[in-house]
């Protein structure tokens, strides 16, 4: 899991009210409470974004051309019964262009979102793909599930 923008601007503004109780002498109990909230907000999140899953299918020509834009389907598959929004990206195939991606997406509950992308081989020669990667966000977007 990746902590998104808006966790950090939590972590600052908690380290912030930390810093002003320290110079004022103030109650710490603000601060208790700050920490704990944030704390707690954190985890459920955690929890949360836990039972959200995303599966993969990549389908591409065994056979690339060379200089001509080749079609690569991405099949993204939501198992939970939320919606999830989130990017993909594929690892890029050495000596080729892609273009297409990082490509957005919203997965409807339990559905089905299909994805296409081109590649581009600048020479000809055997091709690996790499790994995909599909980052969505936690419910309440402190966290991206990777």
């Amino acid at each position: 899991m990746i902590p998104t923008k808006r966790l950090v601007v939590l972590a600052f503004i908690a380290f912030a009210v930390a810093i002003a109780v320290g110079v004022m002498g103030a109650s710490r109990l603000a601060m208790y409470v700050l920490d704990g909230t944030i704390a707690s907000a954190f985890l459920l999140d955690a929890a949360l974004v836990r039972k959200r899953r995303v599966v993969m299918e990549r389908s591409v020509g065994a056979i690339l051309s060379v200089g001509r834009a080749n079609v690569v389907t991405l099949s993204l598959r939501n198992t939970s019964r939320h919606t999830l929004r989130g990017t993909v990206a594929d690892d890029p195939v050495g000596d080729a262009v892609t273009r297409g991606l990082p490509a957005p997406f919203v997965l409807p509950p339990s559905g089905t979102v299909t994805i296409r992308y081109d590649v581009e081989p600048t020479r000809r020669g055997p091709r690996d793909f790499g790994a995909v990667h599909v980052r969505y966000a936690s419910p309440l977007g402190l966290l991206a599930r990777q």
